[in-house]
Formats: structure tokens, C-alpha cells, sequence
């Protein structure tokens, strides 16, 4: 018997490098992802949604290039052109190249618009787990804190025990949240989390 090794074929799904910035913020808020090719839309929604710190509590949208893509609603109307499916859409079936950028809307009564940019595009790393988070700076905001400029706002009146809506917002943003702190290390457990979750719910169900 020959003791040939058969070597696996190699994976054709790449690894995708996205720098995503909360656009407007100063000093800017910002993540350093790395998410499969083969990754839905709808799922990068989810893996920002971790990684920004937000609970995935309001509708979002991804413009690329002319294109739209959320998670259509059977039951609206559409005065344009009625978006794609974001959860049959496929980051390596979007034409995407190093350099390419998107946008990624969340929450449309706040406007949380994030500048996505494809900073490389690459064959996975074997040591590497996917999605992962290598770089970040600065906490996400709270939810429903009026947009960046709201947020900015609220940032003010924490920071100034003076300022007469101090006592309000002190009371109102979570516990312990500190809008300098970000730790990628802990957003890629949670990430892993997500996705070991996600593949557990995907799996089939098994007959007896």
C-alpha cells in the first residue's frame, strides 16, 4: 500500500480585510474585521452589530456602488427600486476589490452611517478563525443616542459635571461604558461566539 500523503484541496473561499469607520465621528470610531468571503450580507450586519457594541434592534442597508441590500419586507412598498436580499447576497459576489468601499446604514431614525473599506483581500490564514477582530479604537455608541452629533452631544454632558443634563445622561448610558475603551481581543470572542452559535443553528437536524 503506498503511504502517499493525499493532500486536501485547497479552500477557494478568500478572506476579506475591512477597515469600518462610524462615519462623522471625532475621534474617529473605527474596527479592523476579517470575515470570509462567503459571508452573507445579513451576517456582516450581525458581525458589526457585535463589534460596534449595538443589539441589532433597528433596520439597516448596505449601499454598494448603485446597489441596495437589507432584509426585504414582504409587506412594504417601495417608491424606487425594491432593495436585493442581504441574506443571498455574498461578500465575494459583490465585484469587491482591495480598495473598493461600501456603506453599511444602521438604525434610519439615528443614521449610524459606517464607511466600509476593503483593505486587502486574501487566502485565509490556517492559524486564523474567522470573523475576527485585529484592531479597533473607541467604545460604539449607545443605542437610540441621536446620531453621531447626539452623540457628541451626550459625550459633552457626561464629561462636564456642570452641565445641566449631566445627572440625566449618567443615568441613561449602561453601566460601566466608557466611550475610550474598545478591546479587540474580547469583540473576536464574541465574534467566535456568534459564529459557533450561528453553525450550531444551521446544522441538520439529525432522524432517529
Amino acid at each position: 500500500m503506498s503511504s502517499k500523503r493525499v493532500e486536501e484541496p485547497a479552500s477557494s473561499v478568500e478572506a476579506y480585510q475591512l477597515e469600518i469607520t462610524l462615519a462623522e465621528s471625532r475621534p474617529a470610531i473605527w474596527r479592523r474585521l476579517r470575515v470570509l468571503g462567503d459571508t452573507s450580507l445579513d451576517s456582516l450586519h450581525l458581525i458589526i452589530q457585535h463589534a460596534m457594541g449595538w443589539t441589532n434592534s433597528h433596520l439597516y442597508q448596505f449601499e454598494v456602488a448603485e446597489r441596495r441590500f437589507f432584509e426585504p419586507d414582504p409587506e412594504s412598498e417601495y417608491p424606487d427600486e425594491p432593495p436585493e436580499d442581504a441574506r443571498r447576497s455574498r461578500l465575494n459576489d459583490l465585484g469587491l476589490r482591495q480598495g473598493s468601499e461600501f456603506s453599511y446604514v444602521y438604525d434610519f431614525g439615528d443614521w449610524w452611517e459606517h464607511r466600509i473599506l476593503v483593505e486587502a483581500i486574501f487566502v485565509p490564514l490556517p492559524e486564523e478563525l474567522y470573523p475576527c477582530c485585529v484592531a479597533g479604537a473607541r467604545a460604539g455608541p449607545p443605542e437610540d443616542a441621536g446620531g453621531v452629533h447626539g452623540y457628541a452631544e451626550l459625550l459633552s454632558a457626561l464629561r462636564n459635571p456642570r452641565h445641566p443634563e449631566h445627572a440625566q445622561w449618567s443615568e441613561w448610558v449602561p453601566a460601566g461604558f466608557d466611550s475610550e475603551v474598545f478591546d479587540a481581543a474580547e469583540t473576536t470572542e464574541l465574534l467566535q461566539h456568534f459564529h459557533d452559535k450561528k453553525r450550531r443553528r444551521s446544522r441538520p437536524s439529525r432522524r432517529r
